[in-house]
């Protein structure tokens, strides 16, 4: 629910915001104190978040046998498995994209996951960094065993130096961007008002954003590239510890275990579609 208020309520107070360089001498700070309170709240709910998820419904999920565990802690059988997989489902769709100044800034699509990776070039030195997108046609949890579920993108963050042959894997970091998804139609100006709908639902995936960031992987070796400016205001990042897009939740719930469901339907809501 809360990127939908981002996506529509709060970037409308950003539109109305006055610029940075004109807020010392406007007296129209109304929609700054709203965004400010707002980011109050939503620092807070994130807290909460992570400590029910990490410390609440992971471990009592353990407790019943369904362990959401790092790819690193799995048994050698586990882990060559899902190496396996890797190789034969994962590796062929992922798609590195270079971010330097000889290439465009990848546009980063709405509510997708996404590795920011920083790497060295072994012979030159060179430090670089890149995006790697975590695929959406692949289940977000993985079973490694009859009680055991990683990350897909932690099963991909383990084996990023197969993506990146000849170089040194640094840090990486997992985020997500939540842009603008208002509709702005005039009804009064569009020759054709299904067609301006069409427009603004294909806008959606790329209008402005805020972003989440899990900066749970610093995996060694590479200092952090210098980053390249955004539009992306200091205000609009959120960092949590606990995994980003919760709603691929539901596929644990997915799981054939009757007696950890509730009796009487009421939580048996269809999940919503990964972006």
């Amino acid at each position: 629910m809360i990127d939908e208020f981002f996506q529509v309520r709060v970037v409308s107070l950003e539109t109305r915001s006055p610029p940075a360089s004109r807020r010392r001498r406007s007296t129209a700070f109304r929609p700054r104190q709203q965004l400010e309170s707002i980011r109050e709240r939503v620092l807070a709910l994130v807290e909460r978040q992570d400590r029910l998820v990490l410390d609440v419904l992971l471990p009592e999920l353990a407790q019943q046998d369904i362990a959401v565990v790092p790819f690193s802690s799995l048994s050698a059988e586990d882990h060559e498995r899902m190496t396996k997989y890797f190789d034969e489902n994962v590796y062929p769709v992922l798609t590195p994209l270079a971010v330097d100044p000889g290439h465009p800034f990848p546009m980063i699509s709405n509510l997708s996951l996404n590795i920011a990776v920083y790497v060295r070039d072994d012979v030159t030195g060179e430090e670089r960094s890149a995006r790697v997108k975590v695929p959406n046609s692949l289940p977000r949890f993985l079973q490694a065993n009859e009680t055991q579920w990683c990350l897909l993108e932690d099963l991909i963050t383990s084996n990023l130096g197969r993506l990146f042959s000849g170089m040194t894997v640094g840090r990486a970091d997992l985020f997500r961007v939540t842009r603008n998804a208002d509709l702005s139609l005039e009804e009064d100006e569009a020759d054709d008002l299904l067609v301006a709908l069409e427009v603004e639902l294909r806008r959606r995936r790329f209008g402005r954003g805020t972003t989440r960031r899990n900066p749970k992987w610093d995996v060694t070796g590479v200092p952090r590239a210098p980053r390249r400016p955004t539009r992306i205001d200091r205000s609009n990042v959120y960092v949590t510890d606990a995994p980003l897009g919760l709603h691929d939740l539901w596929s644990l719930y997915a799981i054939d275990r009757p007696d950890l469901k509730a009796k009487d339907g009421r939580h048996h809501a269809a999940p919503a579609p990964r972006r």
